[in-house]
């Protein structure tokens, strides 16, 4: 690196280094796997010595990533803007001035494409990073579940004890009376000081899964990387120009894409959380909020832009590009921590927005999806499930299947369609949530949904198999259970 350093660009020693992790990187599961080819042939499991090796390895090409990434977004693109207005259409040999500002315009272009590589090399990272957890995860709760009982009896020994297993039930029905004595007198022994002892462990127990997060790789992704990711994804002044001239159109397409792989980049992160480590969102609820306001300031203002008297068509489809990246990452926080994040009323009308006026299906769903989990706050958010829930039923399901029933209609409107259903079932699935009476009960949901049923099956129908065998099966599944939530719905109460 010294050497290299002495004929280069730090900037091109970095690129360098970061190409290297990255080689490091695709080679490091070639050589895990090679370590435990080796470690079963001698019976044992991989030395934690040579394990950690490749856990350093990995740190240090996080480092490099972190460094690389250290980039000011809005700097860079007020620097790049005022290049590509001040170079003259003129040839550039007649004006060597206008030369040098092209090839530092086109030295940042190639910066970003390497951030980007570098996002990638971190998000891959990570999401390794995040399957080996939940494989542990996976393999610790199978080895729990196949564990045999404490005295070692197998299911035929316990298939031979029936007949012993009746008289004893027959012997602590007669004891009912003494048995509920002894769980009083429990009861009565159970005292603060055996809450607070309870508490403490369980305090233990969260201090020591987030000190082996801490200390983890996933760890120095969240210290490290993630801060970074939330500067890069962060829509600047380019975002406004893409019509402007082809110069800073490409300006505008640079940065654009910069925004879209880093919160492509932050999605992947809040993926494998939500997928292997959702009890970490439980226990940030205040990194939660701070991305959940950090990802609504980017939506804002790109549908502020959006929402902008006739605005250019290239600069709305940047937006709209960047706009589903941000939608995505709400969705899987929102999904990630039970719907529990702090949307307030503006909010909420904002993504109804979106969702409204979303120009594809993609997007739309995406946008159900976060307002769908929303709705499942409770208690105490009954005016916001009331007012997403029927926004979901009148303009998201019933309005699409009345567009399907027309002449033309597509397939195209499955997908939000069904979205919407299947959170309507998670939403009003028990009667003892605190919106359900109210809401599914006072605006005669269960009715509404009645007459959607036919509509479904022909909706169904407009899907070719063939074609689109996923679409299809999703449109039938929900059906189904869209009959058989309203026969449950229809009995719950009686």
């Amino acid at each position: 690196a010294q050497q290299l350093g002495a004929e280069t660009s730090a900037d091109d020693t970095a690129v360098v280094r970061m190409l290297a992790g990255a080689v490091l990187m695709n080679l490091k599961d070639v050589a895990i796997e090679q370590l435990e080819t080796e470690a079963d042939k001698r019976g044992a499991d991989v030395s934690a010595e040579d394990a950690q090796v490749w856990d350093n390895m990995t740190r240090a090409v996080l480092e490099i990533v972190s460094g690389f990434i250290s980039f000011d977004p809005h700097e860079a693109a007020a620097r790049a803007l005022h290049l590509a207005e001040t170079i003259p259409v003129a040839d550039v040999i007649a004006a060597p001035e206008a030369s040098k500002q092209e090839m530092e315009l086109d030295r940042l272009g190639a910066r970003m494409d390497y951030i980007q590589m570098a996002l990638e090399l971190a998000a891959n990272i990570f999401t390794d990073e995040g399957a080996s957890a939940e494989d542990a995860e996976k393999a610790e709760s199978e080895s729990e579940d196949t564990a045999e009982p404490a005295d070692g009896n197998g299911s035929d020994d316990d298939m031979g004890n029936d007949e012993d297993e009746e008289d004893d039930d027959a012997e602590h029905e007669d004891d009912g009376d003494e048995g509920e004595a002894d769980l009083e007198d429990r009861d009565a022994d159970f005292d603060a000081d055996d809450m607070n002892d309870v508490l403490c462990d369980e305090g233990a127990a969260k201090k020591e899964t987030e000190e082996a997060v801490r200390q983890s790789v996933l760890g120095v992704f969240i210290d490290a990387i993630v801060p970074s990711l939330l500067r890069l994804a962060e829509p600047t002044v380019a975002m406004t120009c893409a019509a402007e001239s082809a110069r800073l159109a490409s300006v505008a397409e640079d940065f654009a894409a910069l925004n879209e792989r880093a919160l492509g980049c932050f999605n992947n992160f809040l993926l494998v959380i939500e997928e292997s480590l959702k009890a970490w969102f439980r226990m940030h609820a205040d990194r939660v909020d701070a991305w959940w306001r950090f990802l609504i300031g980017v939506a804002e203002r790109l549908v502020g832009s959006t929402a902008d008297a006739d605005p250019a068509a290239a600069d709305r489809r940047l937006r709209y590009m960047v706009l589903d990246r941000a939608i995505g990452c709400m969705w899987t926080l929102a999904r990630g921590v039970g719907g529990e994040v702090p949307a307030t009323p503006d909010q909420i009308e904002g993504l109804i927005f979106v969702c409204s006026t979303a120009p594809d299906h993609a997007l739309r769903v995406k946008a159900v999806g976060v307002l769908g989990n929303i709705a499942r706050r409770q208690p105490g958010h009954v005016d916001a499930n009331r007012r997403i829930g029927l926004f979901l039923v009148d303009h998201v399901i019933a309005a699409s299947l009345q567009a399907n029933a027309q002449p033309g209609g597509t397939c195209a409107a499955v997908e939000p369609v069904a979205e919407a259903l299947d959170l309507l079932f998670d939403i009003y699935g028990d009667m003892a949530y605190d919106y359900d009476e109210p809401v599914f009960v006072r605006e005669k949901l269960l009715p509404r949904l009645r007459q959607m049923l036919a509509p479904m099956r022909s909706l169904c129908k407009t899907v070719d198999r063939r074609k689109h065998r996923s679409l299809r099966d999703r449109c039938d599944l929900a059906t189904q259970n869209l009959r058989a939530f309203i026969e449950y719905k229809a009995t719950e109460r009686k």
